[in-house]
């Protein structure tokens, strides 16, 4: 057998048994086809293993979108969005039902203690869908260097999403210390270090302390300059003085 010939079979095996693994193998993979690991969509690229709630579950979604949309205006399409309400669901995609997650740009998963609790299942899904907005103009090269630091990213999640679960005041020694977190592959050191309340209490109080300073609107030129390539902390200093 050619080489040629031995790439192409090996290519149609890859090809022709993906659908399998994806409905096989518990991952975020499986997003790409919810339906084949029993999912219902609710609305055009909403997916839910409770159908039977499903308005509850897309009134939670308009709410967060309007946080959302009260910051940055018009948004972009729409992610896929996969709410899992049971466990099942959530280990389906591998998740282990403490977290919610941005996939890029491109889709969102939403955990099981979501729906327990609607104030929060509203905060999960403005934090995801933030994370999305901001990520629309980033490359992949952002993920080891991206334009806004980490901190600023989980942070402007938070405050965007009204995450009532955080403190609001911190010292100065904290508030630089989480200043310290440049790339989503740090995030963890930083929860590690204090937990996730005082890493992502510390990220948002410094981006409200640049909102006090300079509004929404200074907030969005320091996304848009950052984004432009100009040096985030000097952009940060420029509109907001730290």
């Amino acid at each position: 057998m050619t080489l040629r010939r031995m790439f192409l079979l090996i290519a149609g095996l890859v090809v022709l048994s993906a659908p399998i693994a994806a409905a096989a193998i518990p991952g975020p993979q499986r997003i790409a086809a919810p339906g084949l690991v029993g999912l219902t969509e609710i609305a055009e690229g909403i997916w839910t293993d409770d159908p039977g709630h499903a308005e509850t579950q897309m009134r939670m979604v308009a709410a967060a979108n309007a946080r959302v949309r009260a910051f940055f205006g018009e948004l972009g399409p729409a992610p896929r969005m996969i709410l899992c309400v049971t466990m099942m669901c959530e280990k389906a995609f591998g998740g282990t039902g403490n977290v919610a997650v941005a996939y890029g740009w491109h889709a969102l998963r939403i955990p099981p203690r979501a729906f327990r609790d609607t104030e929060l299942g509203i905060v999960l899904l403005a934090h995801e869908r933030t994370h999305i907005e901001l990520h629309r103009s980033w490359s992949l090269s952002a993920l080891w260097s991206p334009p806004q630091p980490n901190w600023f990213d989980e942070g402007l999640a938070s405050f965007v999403s009204a995450d009532h679960r955080l403190p609001k005041d911190y010292p100065a020694e904290t508030l630089a210390w989480i200043r310290g977190s440049k790339t989503f592959w740090d995030w963890g050191h930083y929860v590690g270090e204090r937990g996730w309340r005082d890493a992502y209490g510390a990220a948002v109080a410094n981006v409200g302390l640049i909102h006090a300073k300079a509004g929404s609107a200074g907030l969005r030129s320091l996304i848009g300059r950052s984004l432009g390539g100009e040096d985030f902390d000097a952009a940060m200093r420029d509109i907001a003085g730290f």
